[in-house]
């Protein structure tokens, strides 16, 4: 019969637990047993948030807010040695032998603006970078800081065919109409009063400082008489398919 007692028992606190709370490293969080059957995938539906939910100290990611229309990641690090860490970390991999289509993206940020902006001052982004670094102090020569890092790992890739590039600034497949004067594909903005090293700057190895393609655009040309040659060096680049130099001066007059 004590036997019997320990089965009771454990049937007990089971029923209760898919009853009423969900148990998370060791706190109770109330819920009720519609929630935990969709939890469980026995029932079809959203779980409700009413709190946020502690995954536990010792995760990466222990704290998510849920308010309406918002979802907040929070964690503060005040280690020293940091290590790795990511607010979110999207990870998909595409592991087929003979991938043909379709999209394997880690993390995508999507806003449609359905409606007409007419006023005010209105900022949309399919997804934002930013870093904040106004109580902090950047003090060594090894710190790299930006808003957004685009990066590839191509150590023992194969690359045959196709494009591949650390950041792909594209307006999509089709467009019709004017899209404006004030539509560029890359802008580079400071309107600050602190002036920066340089609008744009770049180190590594490469065949072209540029190389570019009007496609029918008309700000291009691959003929015209030849200049002066300098001694003060020159710029390679490639328009049109062709191998072009900008000569360099040390002066203006």
């Amino acid at each position: 019969m004590a036997g019997f007692s320990w089965i009771a028992r454990g049937y007990a606190y089971i029923k209760k637990l898919r009853a009423d709370t969900l148990n998370v490293n060791g706190t109770d969080l109330t819920t009720t047993g519609a929630e935990l059957n969709k939890l469980a995938g026995v029932t079809a539906g959203t779980v409700t948030a009413s709190k946020a939910v502690v995954v536990g100290a010792s995760k990466e990611v222990n704290e998510w807010t849920v308010t309406a229309g918002d979802i907040t990641q929070s964690h503060t690090v005040s280690t020293v040695a940091l290590g790795t860490v990511r607010g979110i970390h999207g990870q998909v991999t595409g592991s087929g032998t003979d991938i043909a289509s379709g999209n394997i993206v880690g993390v995508r940020g999507l806003c449609t603006l359905s409606g007409t902006i007419t006023a005010g001052g209105a900022f949309l982004y399919g997804a934002q970078g930013k870093l904040v670094c106004t109580a902090g102090t950047m003090n060594h020569a090894d710190s790299r800081l930006c808003g957004v890092l685009a990066q590839i790992d191509a150590n023992g890739g194969t690359f045959t065919a196709g494009q591949l590039s650390a950041l792909w600034a594209d307006l999509g497949a089709t467009a019709t109409g004017t899209l404006g004067d004030q539509c560029n594909v890359i802008r580079a903005t400071n309107t600050t009063a602190a002036t920066p090293n340089a609008i744009l700057y770049g180190y590594g190895k490469a065949s072209f400082l540029l190389d570019l393609y009007a496609n029918s655009g008309g700000w291009s040309s691959t003929t015209g008489t030849a200049g002066a040659t300098t001694s003060k060096g020159w710029l390679k680049v490639q328009v049109e398919g062709a191998t072009r130099y900008i000569p360099l001066t040390d002066s203006v007059s």
